[in-house]
């Protein structure tokens, strides 16, 4: 990506002694966009997808509501959103569409009754469907998934179509209200799918600002599905890749190779960089090299 990312780093050594034996080395690697891409303002391609089941009766459906409400007001006319509503069945508010009918958008909004258990899969699956109606060029694809509770037989499905949105350029950012979510499972598919961990909704009536917060993070995306890939000298292996800002992540086995080291950043916000570090095994050799 030629003049869209700045890539800096830093040597925890920047000299290594001789002892004879191998030893372990770090460098951290910051990557952010360039200030000509900080200027740029992607279209948005949003799913909204919300959990509307009995438990969410009240003042958490009421309050996501009006943030929903909220952010279709945020909206430009070249962004695209689409709302999709689930319990144990699943039903489109608002297909994949331009933000140029705000006043019809948030009747259909206001519509929305509480009803039924919770069946997570089946709104994810069409909010997929949603986001991939269209080939919208840059677009941010960013599905947002609300919930209030524990998903009924469907977990494996979940983490599957989290892999299946990572494959498609589609990150998913859940939110969790109340006290009774699955935490771990909604962590998960964030991170499967290129997007964060899930975060929390304390409160109802937070559910306004998390969603500003939303918006706010889409619209600061300037470089999309950024990969960051280190390649390393004979001698030197990989053992470790953490991610650090903008939150702690262990990476796992599955970005290192004996040489190489491959790490799928996602979208860069303006910013906000995004660094790793790595922890890497130095084989011994004489002093000078």
């Amino acid at each position: 990506m030629p003049g869209e990312v700045t890539l800096a780093h830093q040597l925890g050594k920047d000299f290594m002694p001789v002892t004879g034996g191998s030893q372990v080395a770090y460098v951290l690697l910051e990557a952010k966009p360039t200030e000509l891409m900080a200027q740029v303002r992607m279209p948005l391609n949003f799913a909204l997808v919300l959990d509307h089941s009995g438990s969410m009766k009240g003042a958490k459906l009421k309050n996501v509501k009006e943030a929903v409400k909220m952010v279709i007001d945020r909206l430009e006319p070249t962004d695209y959103i689409s709302v999709v509503i689930f319990d144990d069945t699943c039903q489109v508010i608002i297909p994949s569409m331009p933000a140029r009918d705000p006043v019809g958008m948030k009747a259909a909004i206001d519509r929305i009754r509480d009803a039924g258990g919770t069946t997570m899969s089946l709104g994810m699956i069409q909010g997929l469907n949603e986001l991939r109606r269209w080939n919208i060029p840059n677009a941010v694809n960013r599905m947002i998934l609300l919930t209030d509770g524990v998903t009924y037989g469907d977990t494996d499905r979940c983490r599957q179509l989290a892999r299946d949105a990572s494959a498609a350029g589609i990150s998913i950012y859940p939110l969790g209200i109340g006290q009774d979510w699955d935490e771990s499972l909604l962590d998960t598919i964030g991170e499967m799918s290129g997007g964060m961990p899930a975060e929390f909704i304390r409160n109802p009536a937070d559910a306004m600002a998390i969603f500003e917060q939303q918006v706010q993070s889409a619209v600061a995306v300037a470089v999309r599905n950024a990969s960051l890939i280190l390649r390393l000298p004979q001698g030197v292996t990989p053992k470790k890749a953490v991610k650090v800002l903008p939150i702690i992540q262990d990476l796992g086995p599955s970005v290192l190779s004996d040489r190489q080291v491959v790490i799928h950043l996602g979208d860069l916000e303006k910013d906000n960089a995004q660094s790793v570090l790595v922890e890497l095994m130095i084989d011994p050799r004489p002093a000078g090299l």
